[in-house]
């Protein structure tokens, strides 16, 4: 179907769509060809690059710089006092944000939202780097406010994914938009570590502040709460998502007692705090990755688990709709084979770790290849199941999965990243939990929408969700 666009919006499928904003009428919010869902998935990805790129910068800790901070003394054991507070500091942020942030996603417009956290993480680096050279106690406090405003964004992103996602193409939009957090990673660890010689560690902050900048003003010229808030989206595309997305003019209350009766739900906190040992101790932009990078000196171990990342999470949430549409098979089998089976397999790799000792780290780096590419099933399966069964209230159902995520799997994996007990011990202890959200996820786990997590207008459509393949079919044309 040719593209259609009008510049006389009373002749619309949506008249009531408000007017053209002052900007709109010199520059069209209109991102090439690309159609509005699709814009937004990739400036979230954007989004999420910025923020994460800055939780990777190999400079935070450059020797040249923390000796002139403090001069009375500096050694190795003085910069990983400087990452623990760090990691302490951003996790405790990160925990007690989680459930605010959920209700002010699904209380107010989430785009807004989801904005002004990304702004809120830039202007604060571009003051860090102001300060850098004479605020010497800043480290935590500055990754206790990077901790706030980077964690809201999780539940942010769902609570607009909710009203832009259809079913049919669900998975694909959600991991385009969260792949963007391993591409932060890959990108700010790649760069820092080649450029920070060349550069000081607050202009590298700056850098990243200044994008976070450029980035908003793009995301509010071009991002709408819902479909029929943005001025220009063409006919065919707002017809597909109103057909495929049913969003209640007023809100009902927040139905916390039936969320957390939910065994779906519940199976998806799980899920996430038993894989958290994983994303926590194996993978993830935190501050100690530094003190890895300088005892190992090997940054490719950060940089190709990455790299497969940024490329197995979209390509699974593609495989994931592909395969929905194409067979028989339910979303409840699908998210099943995703969660389940990417655990499953992840234990190839733990298994032969509970005979390693502390020094086989190397071999650990060889399976983690295969540890990434099953995580990056599981969690493309856990990002878009929350939209499965609760779409409405998605950004509530992530932050506390979020919650338990942090509270148990972020700090013991930050105090074990120190070893203190063992390592065969750690990784039973991650075996014993993947196994046991196996076993949890496969009975109570699933695709469907729940009944108490329907609007009115969903009574009617009670096989929406076993319909989706018809979907795809059924006469109106998929608007890319």
């Amino acid at each position: 179907m040719a593209e259609r666009f009008s510049s006389d919006q009373h002749t619309l499928i949506n008249p009531n769509r408000p007017e053209l904003r002052y900007i709109d009428l010199h520059m069209r919010p209109n991102c090439f060809k690309l159609s509005k869902r699709y814009t937004l998935a990739i400036l979230a990805h954007i989004g999420f690059l910025i923020i994460f790129a800055m939780r990777s910068n190999l400079c935070f800790f450059n020797i040249e710089k923390i000796e002139k901070l403090y001069p009375n003394g500096t050694d190795f054991y003085r910069i990983w006092d400087i990452e623990r507070t760090m990691d302490a500091s951003f996790l405790l942020a990160y925990f007690i944000v989680q459930i605010p942030a959920g209700i002010i996603a699904y209380k107010y417009p989430s785009q807004l939202f989801f904005g002004i956290c990304i702004l809120a993480s830039s202007i604060m680096a571009i003051i860090q780097s102001v300060t850098f050279n004479w605020v010497t106690f800043e480290f935590g406090y500055a990754a206790f406010f990077q901790g706030l405003a980077q964690s809201a964004t999780f539940p942010a992103i769902h609570g607009m994914l909710y009203t832009w996602a259809p079913s049919t193409e669900r998975a694909t939009l959600t991991t385009i938009a969260y792949s963007g957090t391993f591409m932060g990673v890959l990108f700010g660890t790649a760069f820092s570590y080649h450029a920070c010689s060349y550069f000081e560690q607050e202009h590298f902050l700056a850098f990243y502040g200044a994008a976070g900048i450029i980035w908003y003003l793009t995301w509010i010229w071009l991002v709408f709460e819902r479909p029929e808030d943005h001025p220009t989206i063409e006919d065919s595309e707002f017809e597909y998502l109103k057909r495929h997305i049913e969003v209640p003019k007023i809100k009902p209350p927040i139905q916390w007692k039936k969320i957390f009766s939910s065994m779906p739900c519940w199976a998806l906190f799980v899920v996430y705090l038993c894989s958290s040992f994983n994303s926590f101790y194996l993978f993830q932009a935190d501050y100690s990755q530094i003190n890895y990078i300088h005892v190992h000196e090997n940054v490719v171990a950060y940089e190709i688990p990455a790299l497969v990342m940024v490329i197995i999470v979209p390509a699974s949430g593609y495989l994931a709709d592909l395969i929905s549409s194409k067979t028989s098979l339910s979303n409840t089998q699908i998210r099943k084979y995703y969660i389940c089976g990417g655990l499953l397999i992840e234990l190839i790799a733990y298994v032969p770790s509970l005979f390693l000792d502390k020094n086989s780290l190397p071999f650990l780096l060889d399976t983690e290849i295969l540890d990434m590419i099953c995580y990056s099933f599981t969690i493309s399966g856990y990002f878009v199941n929350h939209l499965d069964i609760a779409p409405m209230y998605a950004c509530i159902t992530i932050s506390i999965s979020n919650l338990f995520g942090t509270l148990v799997g972020g700090f013991l994996s930050h105090g074990s990243s120190h070893k203190p007990f063992g390592i065969q011990i750690f990784f039973a202890i991650m075996s014993v939990f993947h196994i046991f959200a196996v076993i949890f996820y496969g009975i109570w786990g699933s695709g469907d929408i729940q009944p108490w997590a329907k609007t009115n207008d969903d009574e009617n459509d009670q096989n929406s969700s076993q319909d989706s393949t018809r979907n795809r079919h059924n006469g109106i044309e998929n608007p890319l």
